[in-house]
């Protein structure tokens, strides 16, 4: 919900270079050298919120779409839900 609200404070990866690529729309990852960082809520909120369709992220029920999205997917794991699609 967080990433939603305040989406322009982070960068996509069109913001990079001028090519249409699948993924232009993500949002990038930050690169972090340190395990510890990898572990923090905003490197794994961003990846989550890249796994998700494009009509929940343009949703603008964003809170409603996403809980449908998580009942129906039943994810059993973060690995699963990170090998969605």
């Amino acid at each position: 919900m967080y990433l939603y609200g305040n989406r322009k404070l982070f960068s996509e990866n069109g913001d990079l270079h001028d090519y249409a690529t699948r993924s232009r729309e993500h949002l990038q990852v930050p690169y972090h050298r340190i395990e510890a960082a990898r572990k923090g809520t905003n490197y794994w909120a961003i990846k989550f919120y890249n796994k998700l369709p494009q009509e929940i992220k343009t949703s603008t029920s964003f809170g409603r779409a996403l809980r449908h999205f998580w009942l129906t997917g039943a994810f059993y794991s973060i690995q699963e839900l990170l090998s969605y699609r």
